[in-house]
């Protein structure tokens, strides 16, 4: 399923580039749906370079491409770090199409439960759409949270969204115990191709890759934390887990990290806080 089909459109840019370019590298809150998006939707977030939509079960992932946004913004703005762009952009100003390409892909809990939704963490402010003539559809007084939990998404199993260190989205399935965590199932679509690769989930769409790294697993027992051995299987596009070694009579985190593309950068000034390789040999910052 997809919220929003793959867009071209000129009359978008101008808000793309503040809810997008503006904020590629805020930080990670869930804004409540109000009406101001597909009804599917229950929360939305900004991540990396597009949107990231929690619906009943699953997730949209819509993806916006970099390069069209740092194209039009050095073109109405004339600038670049790049002097070669920036003199191809100021020579072909007229003709550079005002478009960006998107894509979207999603993810399906395949036979889970309609779970009970419960934002937690909230924000002191709220976000306003008045967008277009019709006011039915405007939405206001939307709250934004930093974290949303679904209550028995799987039998015993609950499934929490959240912000780690500001920018990382990551999403945690709480295995109580006696639960059975082979029920978990995600289906992929909307994708090229996904694979296994050095532990890590690789998702090839038309506009680039996207991974979810290694799930970091673990259970408390005697009040310390015991790393359990987890990792991803494929049958088609459905994704699970395969896990060994644990104790059932005890809670088990499962905590996948999303990583929505592999570039750093902005038009404005980036700083970075912390940084990590892959086991890829990929180099992630955090900004």
């Amino acid at each position: 399923m997809k919220i929003f089909k793959h867009c071209a459109q000129t009359f978008f840019l101008f808000s793309l580039i503040i809810l997008i370019g503006k904020n590629l590298y805020a930080q990670v809150e869930f804004i409540e749906n109000k009406g101001q998006w597909d009804p599917r939707v229950k929360f939305m977030s900004k991540a990396g370079d597009g949107s990231f939509f929690l619906q009943e079960k699953g997730f949209t992932i819509s993806q916006y491409s970099s390069v069209d946004i740092e194209n039009i913004t050095d073109k109405r703005h004339g600038i670049s770090t790049n002097n070669n762009i920036a003199s191809r952009l100021t020579a072909n100003a007229k003709t550079l199409p005002d478009k960006v390409r998107s894509h979207s892909y999603s993810v399906e809990f395949l036979n889970a439960n309609m779970a009970q939704i419960i934002p937690d963490k909230p924000i002191p402010t709220v976000n306003n759409y008045f967008i277009g003539n019709d006011k039915s559809k405007w939405a206001s007084g939307c709250k934004i949270y930093q974290g949303v939990t679904y209550k028995d998404i799987y039998p015993g199993i609950d499934l929490r969204y959240y912000v780690e260190a500001g920018s990382n989205l990551k999403y945690d399935f709480i295995v109580h115990p006696g639960a059975d965590f082979n029920k978990i199932a995600m289906k992929y679509s909307g994708t090229d191709k996904i694979d296994i690769k050095n532990k890590q989930l690789n998702i090839s769409t038309p506009l680039g890759k996207s991974k979810t790294l290694e799930p970091t697993t673990y259970q408390i027992i005697n009040n310390e934390r015991q790393e359990v051995d987890c990792r991803y299987s494929i049958s088609g596009n459905v994704v699970k887990f395969k896990i060994k070694n644990y104790s059932p009579d005890q809670t088990l985190i499962i905590d996948p990290t999303e990583i929505f593309f592999s570039y750093s950068g902005s038009t404005s000034d980036n700083w970075g806080f912390t940084a990590t390789y892959g086991p890829d040999g990929s180099f992630m910052v955090e900004e």
